[in-house]
């Protein structure tokens, strides 16, 4: 794990969750009181900056999506500079091979609107810093509706292998609860449940990949739609080893998306496009180990 201490401060679990076992491979944070104060001014400049819109990446896919503010606009703020070294250090705050868990990352002052624009304003930055278009996503999410199911633990492999997710408009009464399994743990469970060499290889190449073509589906549908034996026997074993986190507003998680799957249980009242804030990024470790010729 890496963590800056200029936009991020240890803190300790939410009472719910103080003896939950994700504890064991996370670290609470929550925001700085110097990111507090950059916050403020961007929340007091972010009305004159336009509605955030969504932009499709080259490749096509619907998961090169962003949303999107133009950069000449957050230029023109007099917290860029702010802005600027908060992207570079949050692009610098990796969690490893464990997760980072946040609280109180919303508040009165800091709503989730502001929240989408300071996402937005990340992205942006992010990509001005490298010149890569594909370096960050602010991911618009689907609508799912009042009878939203379960979501099974997948990977969702955008081209940048860090998820922040921010949750916003969820269930009070804990329904909806994140789950969460360690690739490694995975790993194993490939091999104790029996899956056949072939799948095995496919499931793993997409988790290594680090190319921008869009894995998600063929990932997905292999784990949990293609209904073969196996599926049953590893989707139980997934299931007994997972971590159930009933995360809040304001509270979120940082993970490396190739180290860890990820999902929810059905929520109550279903789930909407404010459910949750979604920010991915290359870490910069990752970015300086990609190729010089990937492509976008």
């Amino acid at each position: 794990m890496q963590i800056d201490t200029a936009i991020f401060k240890f803190t300790k679990p939410p009472s719910s969750l103080e003896s939950n076992a994700i504890n064991r491979h996370a670290r609470w944070l929550t925001w700085s009181d110097e990111a507090v104060e950059l916050l403020a001014m961007f929340c007091g400049e972010a009305q004159r900056l336009p509605n955030p819109n969504v932009i499709s990446l080259p490749g096509g896919s619907e998961f090169s999506k962003s949303f999107s503010i133009p950069l000449d606009a957050l230029q023109q703020l007099k917290c860029f500079s702010g802005l600027v070294q908060m992207a570079s250090t949050i692009r610098r705050s990796t969690p490893g091979e464990g997760i980072f868990l946040f609280r109180d990352l919303l508040n009165k002052e800091f709503r989730g609107e502001q929240l989408g624009k300071f996402l937005t304003a990340m992205r942006e930055v992010m990509v001005f810093l490298t010149g890569e278009l594909h370096e960050a996503l602010y991911a618009p999410l689907s609508w799912v509706g009042p009878k939203a199911d379960e979501f099974p633990l997948h990977a969702d492999l955008y081209a940048p292998n860090l998820l922040w997710n921010i949750f916003d408009r969820v269930p009070r009464d804990g329904s909806g609860a994140a789950r969460l399994l360690p690739v490694p743990v995975f790993k194993k469970l490939l091999k104790q449940k029996r899956v056949p060499m072939r799948d095995r290889t496919v499931l793993l190449s997409c988790l290594n990949d680090n190319s921008v073509e869009d894995r998600f589906r063929i990932f997905y549908e292999l784990l949990h739609v293609n209904y073969a034996s196996w599926t049953v026997r590893l989707n139980s074993g997934m299931k007994e080893h997972q971590f159930l986190v009933p995360l809040g507003y304001g509270q979120g998680y940082l993970i490396n998306d190739r180290r860890w799957l990820h999902g929810r249980n059905a929520p109550t009242g279903g789930v909407t496009t404010k459910r949750v804030h979604r920010l991915v990024f290359f870490s910069a470790d990752n970015r300086n180990e990609m190729s010089p010729n990937r492509q976008d």
